[in-house]
């Protein structure tokens, strides 16, 4: 359900114990403190909705607490009923019943515009020519987009240009011949900026390596236990269609029958210009409390573990097998949720050049036993060839994170090759 407003007070209560109490009436629970604030927060709810502050005159500073929209008035009242006056509110706010003052409008910007021009002649009696060029920009202006702040705008441009020729020709009183050629392009772009709406701060700088900005790069930050702090930055696409169409077209009158042959061509080039670098970063919230403790995910993650376990063990007991044996393309999550040993090997190689594997897992602590027959199938197939290098490729951009590193390669004890 919707908040309806937050209570930004302080209250003033006998001791922090007693504010503490207070709330506990209202079935509040503790959750892990830090910072010298005791934070309560409902049963239901995975992080909490109140802290305490020690004030000045026995005060406890009230910060947040979000009340439904159809509890607000009731709670409100239960503070007072106990005693508990407010004071002290957030300077400058007006009387709103506690809510948190911003006030501030604004509109998404668009536009759709269309230009076009035509031109006809009629060359002689038998031959017309006609050519037409058509111009369309359009634009929007978004704020707020994907859960972010009113501060982080989403530009989209899309573009479109067409032109047409065409030549009618009458080549007798009972034949005439249309031709047209057709070309038109359509580009399609998108980024994001932050900008100062509300006060807001912009980012004075982001974190790309060399070579990369905002005009080819992405960055995203969220926060996940926070609403709308999803934060994007850079460009997002930049699409770009672009289609020939060629039509001829020949009519024929035999008497009362009309003939007509014709000849279509179309081609479609489509480009697509995704961002060149992607930055995500993902922070969890430390007053999120859930995982690994929450009852719903461990009720989720012992079913699916008991699930996987007992579909592999039945399998293997029912055919009494040692092992299941599966293509490599196919999904390894059984065995990976089951937490059950899962070998990989090559085996062949593809028409196409590429490697082929296979998976070959089994029940709890087979590790040996598959290890063993995956040693054998190994010798017995011969398989694997060594890897060459077939030409380069442009280097990945890995923002510094693994700068100073050197692979090292390993010999492959059966036969001895470094892979």
């Amino acid at each position: 359900m919707a908040v309806k407003a937050l209570l930004h007070y302080a209250l003033e209560v006998p001791d922090q114990g007693a504010g503490e109490k207070f709330y506990s009436n209202f079935g509040l629970i503790d959750a892990p403190g830090r910072d010298g604030a005791v934070r309560l927060r409902p049963a239901p709810l995975q992080r909490e909705s109140v802290l305490l502050y020690g004030g000045p005159r026995k005060r406890l500073h009230h910060l947040a607490f979000g009340a439904p929209g159809d509890e607000y008035a009731a709670t409100r009242e239960a503070v007072r009923r106990a005693g508990i006056r407010e004071v002290d509110p957030p300077r400058g706010a007006p009387d709103v019943g506690g809510a948190s003052p911003f006030n501030a409008s604004f509109s998404n910007r668009g536009s759709l515009d269309a230009y076009s021009l035509r031109v006809d002649d009629r060359l002689n009696s038998n031959v017309t020519i006609f050519g037409r060029y058509s111009y369309s920009p359009s634009e929007l202006l978004s704020r707020g987009t994907v859960s972010s702040p009113l501060s982080d705008v989403s530009p989209g441009d899309i573009t479109t240009q067409t032109a047409t020729g065409a030549l009618i020709w009458r080549i007798s009183a009972a034949a005439s011949n249309d031709f047209r050629l057709n070309y038109s392009r359509t580009l399609s772009t998108s980024s994001f900026r932050l900008d100062t709406f509300g006060g807001a701060t912009p980012l004075a700088s982001l974190p790309f390596p060399s070579g990369y900005d905002a005009g080819n790069g992405n960055f995203f930050f969220d926060i996940f236990s926070l609403a709308n702090s999803n934060l994007f930055v850079g460009k997002n696409v930049r699409n770009l269609q672009r289609q020939i169409n060629v039509v001829d077209g020949l009519s024929y009158q035999v008497g009362a029958h009309g003939l007509k042959f014709g000849a279509d061509f179309r081609r479609l080039t489509p480009q697509f210009g995704p961002r060149l670098y992607d930055q995500d970063v993902f922070l969890s919230s430390e007053q999120f409390v859930g995982y690994p403790n929450d009852p719903n995910y461990i009720a989720a993650r012992s079913h699916a573990t008991n699930t996987a376990r007992t579909g592999i063990d039945n399998a293997l007991a029912k055919k009494k097998l040692d092992a299941i044996v599966a293509p490599h393309l196919t999904n390894s999550t059984g065995p990976a949720v089951a937490g059950y040993p899962n070998f990989s090997m090559p085996v062949g190689i593809r028409s196409s050049g590429r490697p082929a594997g296979m998976l070959m897992y089994s029940t709890a602590f087979r590790e040996a036993q598959l290890i063993a027959m995956a040693y054998d199938l190994e010798q017995a197939l011969n398989a694997r060839q060594q890897p060459q290098l077939l030409g380069a490729i442009t280097p990945i951009p890995n923002g510094g994170f693994c700068s100073g590193h050197q692979p090292q390669g390993q010999a492959h004890l059966p036969h001895g090759k470094i892979f």
